[in-house]
């Protein structure tokens, strides 16, 4: 049982409840961290500040009006005895430090409280800039881990659920619309997902929004169904109507994280491993759970296998030929990196480049490949009859500061002339950056390395790069061959879309060939070169050597 009185903006609250001290102390807090809990007045949102006292009948009184009494004079003294300036120095040491829970209080000196007054309100405004997002006016990722810990240190035991919701392909809408009408989306999307969320909803990065709910377990699918409503409502901006898809990651504290770097981390994971894998192509929706944290460790141990293999040198680059239709002969190879699993395979090389991507040694792996190809080429390759060597370069190899001296500087290591070098890049690479990929792409042409875009007919906007960027070469993908097979008008744009590469004196590579259909349908086509399975996967080293002295009857170059 309990009764509660207040004065001004004191108040007093009597429990009939046997506590120690510790736990007396506890309870205080509790109540005045409640009374700090964001409200809103006028539509504004505030935080109140509060400090507690406690005193215990009958040890501390004879009566609820001793009690009183002793606790006001226990505050005014506290007050009084403090050195204002000390404590306000200390104070202002502490946010410059970046502590967010500082608070300044009364004192009993009234200019000394004015004083405390304004620096409240001077924090409170420095927190809206610091805190929340200028142009959609919700919190940002510091706002979130500001509140998420506020609720651990509040009641570290209360559940609460994060949300991640990721647009798929969002930076298409800025591309081929305009940076307005993606922030006019993001604008409908923040509040469609403040109906939602409310308050605990935070902007972290670009497209990706998170949120947080307090409802059980079983409101998992509701709370879902109503994200998922939120982003497939069509959207009208202007004159166009859009219809937005979101990947959605869900981590439960605190059961797969207890801190708010590792709720976040943990909930990122579970989108991304969306993105990658495909798992969320289905349903959208990934719950962290033990299958992601499998995938982690199996992450983990790839790292330190790389890691391991980089330093020992026991990295393998594996190689697939090129065919040259009109030549009849093997005249280019694309080289592959393998790494050894451990159990008498290889790691998917797709795996291997995203998470040396991930955790900063793609750099490393590109100049262990190039280096490899380059030497490789250098002492056989040539003599075996190929003339150009294709090696893929990663975002963050080419987009970085002075990499083209790097990379150039890699080739010549090995004594090998960079007009033997064909790098080859996909659009996913180019829409990182447009500009800053073709002044990069300008240099390297420079020194007479060719250019190949990697996967071609996939992207959305792939036929604008051709206008503006140094390729020289296109690697059609494998899914529009396969369906040239079977359907007349794939065919058509297919061989149109060769004529067009003839006409601006690019060479077209048709990848992923395997059937002998595929085979016959290409020849009927300006195409130059053909690489796949039909021909030959990828191969070690000296396997590719005896390959092309078989079939480019070059004889005596030795292993």
């Amino acid at each position: 049982m309990c009764r509660a009185g207040s004065q001004g903006g004191k108040f007093a609250v009597a429990v009939k409840e046997e506590m120690t001290d510790e736990e007396r102390l506890d309870f205080a807090k509790g109540l005045s961290l409640k009374l700090m809990w964001k409200i809103r007045i006028r539509g504004e949102k505030l935080f109140l500040s509060a400090n507690y006292q406690t005193a215990v009948y009958p040890k501390d009184g004879n009566s609820a009006e001793d009690l009183l009494n002793k606790l006001i004079t226990d505050h005014y003294m506290r007050l009084y005895v403090e050195s204002p300036a000390e404590d306000l120095t200390e104070k202002c040491r502490l946010l410059a430090a970046g502590r967010t829970d500082v608070e300044f209080s009364e004192y009993a000196d009234y200019q000394l409280t004015e004083l405390s007054k304004a620096l409240n309100q001077y924090r409170k405004s420095v927190e809206q800039i610091a805190y929340f997002d200028p142009v959609y006016h919700i919190g940002n990722r510091m706002k979130y881990l500001k509140d998420v810990d506020m609720l651990i240190s509040y009641d570290a035991k209360r559940y609460f659920r994060v949300y991640s919701m990721d647009i798929r392909s969002f930076s298409k809408y800025n591309e081929l619309f305009s940076v307005s009408t993606g922030d006019a989306l993001l604008m409908e999307i923040t509040r469609r997902l403040e109906h939602i969320f409310g308050n605990n909803l935070y902007r972290i990065n670009g497209d990706v929004f998170i949120g947080i709910s307090f409802e059980a377990d079983k409101d998992k699918d509701h709370k879902v169904g109503r994200i998922r409503n939120a982003f497939q409502s069509p959207i009208v901006v202007e004159d166009s109507t859009f219809t937005l898809d979101v990947l959605i990651g869900i981590c439960d504290y605190p059961l797969h994280a207890k801190t708010s770097e590792k709720l976040l981390e943990s909930v990122q994971m579970a989108v991304n491993y969306a993105k990658t894998s495909g798992a969320g192509m289905a349903n959208n929706v990934i719950l962290y759970d033990d299958k992601l944290l499998e995938v982690r460790r199996e992450e983990a141990r790839i790292v330190r296998l790389l890691e391991t293999s980089l330093k020992e040198k026991t990295l393998e680059v594996w190689y697939q030929p090129l065919y040259h239709l009109k030549r009849e002969r093997f005249t280019g190879t694309e080289a592959l990196v393998r790494l050894p699993h451990g159990n008498g395979g290889y790691v998917p090389a797709g795996q291997v480049i995203e998470i040396a991507e991930k955790n900063g040694l793609v750099g490393q792996v590109g100049e262990y490949v190039i280096h490899r190809a380059c030497t490789f080429m250098m002492e056989k390759g040539k003599k075996l009859g190929i003339e150009s060597m294709g090696i893929n370069l990663s975002v963050q190899q080419l987009l970085v500061e002075n990499s083209v001296p790097s990379i150039i500087g890699h080739i010549k290591k090995t004594g090998l002339d960079p007009k033997c070098i064909t790098f080859e890049i996909t659009e996913t690479v180019l829409i990182q950056s447009i500009e800053l990929a073709k002044g990069i792409l300008d240099e390297l042409s420079s020194y007479g390395v060719r250019i190949a875009l990697d996967d071609f007919g996939i992207g959305y906007s792939s036929l604008n790069y051709l206008l503006n960027l140094p390729v020289n070469v296109l690697k059609f993908d494998r899914s529009m061959t396969k369906k040239s097979v079977d359907s007349e008008k794939q065919y058509a744009l297919l061989k149109a879309m060769i004529q067009m590469a003839d006409i601006s004196q690019m060479d077209v590579v048709a990848e992923g060939v395997e059937t002998k259909e595929e085979w016959k349908m290409l020849t009927s086509t300006s195409a130059s070169y053909i690489q796949g399975f039909y021909y030959s996967k990828p191969l070690p080293e000296e396997k590719l050597m005896q390959f092309l002295r078989d079939n480019n009857h070059i004889e005596n170059v030795k292993q």
